[in-house]
């Protein structure tokens, strides 16, 4: 029960919320066991992905 908690935790603080939904269409966090649709998450970026470009090379000293 402990573990599931800490999931419920990990999807509300993500902001993940209602709109995840289980395989069945039902919207929400159902438990650790439930499969889940891929469609809501994958609207978020990769973690490789960054919002800003790479800072540009440093100047020599």
């Amino acid at each position: 029960m402990a573990s599931t908690s800490r999931i419920f935790e990990y999807f509300v603080v993500c902001g993940l919320g209602p709109e995840i939904r289980a395989l069945d269409g039902l919207k929400g966090f159902h438990g650790a066991e439930e499969m889940y649709m891929p469609a809501f998450i994958d609207q978020f970026p990769h973690s490789g992905h960054a919002l800003y470009p790479p800072p540009p090379p440093q100047l020599p000293t």
